[in-house]
């Protein structure tokens, strides 16, 4: 194997790993805005100001149960700016900052005014939902006795418990935590580890993992 080709697939190696951590992090970052949008942002919007702002009634035109009606705002122009609270009509109306105060019968708390400043400086998460009802709890079903047997002892109901790392008789091949757990199962058996490949096998490895056989 060539030096040129040796440096092309550990560049592809990198390139694939920083690909995938790149959408790691934003899918964490989607699921992360999500949950805080179902628990903290949706209820404040459903208890104070869908009443005058939703599928029944929009006061000043303006609706807020969901993003395509948010972003074309009411009567007075744009309601949200994604990122920019400062800029936002809904954020002024809620610090009571303008003329126009929102809700009228009473500005809400530091807490509620600072998730939904928040909740715009980090873009105005909104997804495209069925109802502007936030989720609440459901009360849990009764479980079947059969299913409970199996639940007291299969592995997937079981909590998550960090398991002591094993003790073993040689310790040289071991450099991490995972390393005892493999290698405490060959002395149950009476294997050993295979030794340490070398640089041109772990590269042809690389290369049908990349490009298959």
């Amino acid at each position: 194997m060539t030096q040129t080709v040796y440096k092309r697939m550990i560049a592809l190696l990198l390139f694939l790993t920083v690909c995938s951590l790149s959408h790691a992090q934003n899918l964490e970052a989607q699921t992360e805005m999500a949950q805080r949008f179902e628990s903290k942002v949706r209820p404040i919007l459903y208890e104070r100001c869908f009443g005058c702002h939703a599928e029944k009634l929009q006061r000043g035109g303006l609706r807020l149960d969901s993003r395509s009606f948010l972003m074309k705002g009411g009567d007075s122009g744009i309601a949200v700016a994604p990122g920019e609270p400062d800029k936002s009509l809904l954020i002024k109306a809620i610090r009571y900052d303008t003329p126009l105060k929102m809700p009228p019968s009473g500005k809400l708390s530091e807490a509620e005014i600072s998730e939904l400043t928040r909740w715009v400086k980090d873009g105005a998460y909104f997804p495209e939902a069925k109802t502007a009802k936030p989720n609440r709890p459901q009360p849990k079903k009764p479980v079947p006795t059969h299913a409970s047997a199996a639940k007291s002892t299969f592995w997937s109901f079981q909590p998550v418990r960090r398991p002591a790392v094993p003790i073993l008789k040689r310790t040289s091949q071991v450099a991490s935590p995972i390393d005892a757990f493999l290698l405490s199962e060959l002395e149950k058996q009476g294997l050993t580890q295979s030794p340490a490949a070398d640089r041109r096998t772990l590269i042809r490895r690389a290369s049908f993992d990349l490009t298959g056989l």
